[in-house]
């Protein structure tokens, strides 16, 4: 087990500054727009504008329904933005969102960034968006303002840090999200020698000569703690197909494993091995991005997002000694598909109806598939990925056959 524990950790506030303050805007990231509205969402306005553009952001975990985003737009140069802040797939007049000036083709907007405890209730954390249009409107770009800010041990130093979301999910703790440590303490957060990527270590200088650090945080990113990384092993993630001959359509991977301290590490190479802290892991998302088949080349990529269905049973920990190496599998054993009756279903009679749900689980470690789409981020997807399920009969004849789609 991990000596040290987020129990310990420092706890980070949310801060979303005034307008005009520093560091309020991170770099935002472009949403890519279609001219074709989604074929689940249901638009419950009067839509007034000369065309209309489409977009979804997925804000929370990766396996969180899509936030959609509806942009009227007027050959005047006029735009207006409504958001599907509910995540209900219909847009109503009250998700019309106001713009920050009336020339500035941004907009300001709260919305919880959805992330999932250990019995699998979703919990939303507040946050604050911005949206901003460019001028031909073919681009529309989103980041989570603000940052999240508090102050750690670094040796024997307080040292206040704050950490800002890169890529706008609305989570602080992601690979690549930005960490900033005011080791001088003059609070001027100098991105030279006071900003870092958020990886699974860091390296800083001391009067003793550059120390490394295991940074500990969860996935929300609002604890952290900076432990020395005396001791570390390695977690890979390699894919094989049905003989031992490692997977060469694998575009591209990323396992989120979470520590029994609730530590979160992330392995975005496949094949390749991540230095991580020492400790107990299980794998909670597995987000896994293949190349189409060689019969059919010019077709998009396909992107599926398994995640944990159930709390963690002691067989779901791997355990990563010092100088060990780890290697995970994920998708070497078969997908199993499983049904769900309700508690009265064994007291039925033939008359009787039942309504029953199917469940796809990913290996050993009962990964449920949560989430299916391709193309790179998506836009060719949900509604056209179905999964078609039929009960049969004696003779194999369909009783009841269900379709469902991925949202």
């Amino acid at each position: 087990m991990f000596v040290s524990s987020l129990l310990f950790a420092a706890q980070l506030a949310y801060i979303v500054p005034p307008e005009g303050a520093p560091m309020r805007h991170p770099s935002p990231v472009a949403l890519p727009l279609v001219s074709t509205a989604f074929e689940d969402v249901r638009i419950a306005v009067a839509l007034t504008g000369d065309r209309q553009r489409f977009a979804r952001l997925r804000y929370g975990e990766p396996d969180s329904v899509r936030v959609t985003a509806v942009l009227d737009l007027h050959e005047s140069g006029a735009a207006a933005l409504y958001l599907d802040q509910n995540r209900d797939l219909v847009i109503t007049n009250d998700e019309l969102v106001p713009e920050v000036s009336e020339d500035a083709r941004a907009w300001d907007v709260s919305l919880s960034a959805h992330v999932r405890n250990a019995e699998g209730e979703t919990n939303p954390l507040p946050r604050r968006l911005c949206f901003e249009l460019n001028e031909s409107a073919s681009i529309l770009a989103a980041s989570t303002l603000g940052w999240l800010e508090g102050e750690i041990s670094i040796g024997e130093d307080a040292t206040r840090v704050r950490r800002r979301d890169s890529n706008v999910n609305g989570f602080f703790g992601d690979h690549g999200d930005q960490l900033w440590i005011d080791r001088n303490g003059d609070g001027e957060w100098a991105a030279f020698g006071e900003l870092y990527s958020s990886l699974p270590f860091l390296t800083l200088p001391e009067e003793r000569g550059r120390v490394r650090y295991a940074v500990r945080s969860n996935r929300e990113g609002d604890r952290l703690r900076l432990t020395e990384a005396n001791e570390f092993g390695t977690i890979e993630i390699a894919l094989h197909r049905a003989g031992a001959e490692i997977r060469d359509d694998v575009r591209s991977v990323e396992a989120i494993l979470v520590g029994r301290d609730g530590t979160v590490v992330s392995v975005r190479e496949h094949a390749r091995a991540t230095e991580v802290p020492t400790g107990d892991y299980r794998l909670s998302t597995l987000t896994l991005q293949l190349s189409p088949s060689e019969e059919d080349p010019e077709q998009p990529d396909w992107t599926f997002v398994f995640s944990e269905a159930f709390r963690p049973t002691e067989a779901s920990w791997r355990r990563v000694a010092a100088g060990g190496a780890l290697t995970l599998d994920p998708v070497r054993e078969a997908l199993s598909l499983e049904l769900a009756l309700p508690e009265n279903a064994k007291t039925l009679t033939i008359a009787d109806s039942v309504r029953a749900q199917p469940y796809l689980y990913l290996g050993a470690d009962r990964l449920l598939i949560r989430n299916a789409y391709r193309g790179s981020r998506g836009w060719i997807g949900p509604s056209q990925l179905k999964g078609t399920v039929s009960l049969l009969g004696a003779g194999e004849d369909p009783l009841v056959t269900y379709t469902s789609q991925f949202l």
